[in-house]
């Protein structure tokens, strides 16, 4: 479900004509909790950065707002495939602080 509505909005993003300058990095995760699984068997707080990320329109235009913070807290969670793999299945904005 997750994946489903991600790469919906890829489409979306993609068909407008934007694109993404730069990268985007993670520090200071934290493990929030350790499940038995399938689903959510693993949740923590990070830091996502993205100070060195541009978004730009067709035109080469830069489409962020200059109140973007650089970092945010989310709180991830991941669940367990049959395959062994850790695929996300949330993300979400943990609080207002920036890291």
């Amino acid at each position: 479900e997750f994946l489903a509505g991600d790469i919906d909005g890829f489409r979306e993003y993609q068909l407008s004509g934007r694109r993404q300058l730069g990268g985007s990095t993670f520090r200071d995760v934290v493990l929030q909790q350790r499940g038995p699984g399938p689903e959510d068997v693993i949740a923590v707080y990070l830091c996502a950065d993205v100070s060195g990320v541009d978004i730009v329109d067709a035109s080469g235009v830069s489409v962020i707002s200059g109140k973007r913070p650089d970092t945010n807290y989310f709180a991830v969670s991941f669940d367990l495939g049959g395959d062994g793999v850790l695929r996300v299945s949330s993300v979400v904005r943990w609080d207002d602080r920036e890291c």
